[in-house]
């Protein structure tokens, strides 16, 4: 009588609890977080394969294009020990809120807003308009929304790379404003 690792012997109670499409499915979910890395991981999420096309829910429409230019990459890495080959993956936006996935509630949102580098404080006599009062017209909305962001520009560090008026926690983590940072990437 020989020995089985305590994996085989999951891995065929699985499949027998389980039944064999959810047992491959499963298995396509775990190969699927070590064929795209933790990064992608975490906008994405393996819905369906139908007829060797592998459907994959994105957090974003931007995530989804991009990942379509990756595909080859990924079904390389995919199809690897695989005995039915993925054909195609199709990247959609579309169903990510069905997924099990939940977005950062307002507080934990609140939170990253505090700690974020652009992030300045408030003024103590910045002047909104009253909630609801109508503008009187489109050019005295934008005199006070230009006046506003001209107050708040007074007295900011300015950028060493194109000197605009700079918050100053985007100087302490690049060095240089949101806008320069990219540029020296």
């Amino acid at each position: 009588m020989a020995f089985n690792s305590l994996d085989h012997i999951l891995g065929a109670l699985a499949a027998q609890t389980l039944g064999q499409k959810q047992w491959e499915y499963q298995q396509l979910v775990e190969s699927w977080a070590i064929a795209v890395g933790p990064k992608i991981n975490q906008h994405t999420r393996p819905l369906a394969v139908e007829r060797g096309v592998l459907r994959v829910a994105t957090s974003s429409a931007a995530w989804a294009q991009n990942l379509m230019f990756e595909r080859r990459r990924i079904l390389q890495r995919l199809n690897v020990g695989r005995a039915e080959a993925i054909a195609d993956i199709r990247f959609s936006p579309k169903d990510w809120s069905k997924s099990d996935v939940k977005c950062p509630d307002l507080a934990d949102q609140e939170i990253l807003w505090q700690d974020h580098p652009s992030r300045l404080a408030e003024l103590s006599g910045d002047a909104r308009t009253p909630k609801g009062s109508q503008a009187e017209n489109a050019q005295g909305t934008f005199d006070r929304w230009a006046a506003r962001v001209q107050a708040r520009s007074q007295g900011l560090p300015l950028c060493p790379g194109c000197g605009c008026p700079t918050p100053p926690g985007e100087l302490d983590r690049w060095s240089v404003c949101a806008l320069c940072a990219p540029k020296q990437w």
